[in-house]
């Protein structure tokens, strides 16, 4: 089995999809990082601010990670995502089943805590394609 360790480390934090295509076969994509939040591979990803994130969080839902997954602080991926304005990942995310309702421990939810250009995409008003290409 591989080590959790660099799939939620170098490799998802710099959305090296090729890397992570390598160790998401041999490792549990939901596997929590245990020295820090108990963050799992897809919250890195989420709030890493690399142009391939949205690949590399393509390949983690695919491969079965729980959109969902959530921090010791509750947060879920797509408070990480909403909080840094990324909204191709928010679409991605929400493509994928990710609740914008569930709260963080402060009782804050992702819409809550959304950066504005994210805001009309967790409210579903955004004028954008509602599909993003994967290459």
């Amino acid at each position: 089995l591989g080590d959790p360790k660099l799939l939620n480390g170098s490799a998802c934090r710099n959305g090296d999809v090729s890397r992570v295509k390598r160790l998401v076969d041999s490792v549990n994509v939901n596997a929590k990082d245990m020295a820090g939040r108990k963050s799992t591979p897809l919250h890195f990803a989420a709030g890493n601010g690399k142009k391939s994130s949205v690949a590399t969080i393509h390949l983690l839902l695919c491969q079965g990670a729980d959109p969902n997954a959530r921090d010791n602080w509750n947060y879920t991926p797509l408070h990480e995502a909403a909080i840094k304005g990324k909204i191709d990942v928010c679409i991605v995310l929400l493509q994928h089943g990710a609740d914008p309702n569930i709260r963080n421990t402060d009782g804050k939810s992702a819409l809550d805590l959304a950066d504005p250009s994210a805001k009309a995409v967790l409210t579903g008003q955004s004028q954008r394609c509602p599909f993003v290409m994967f290459f």
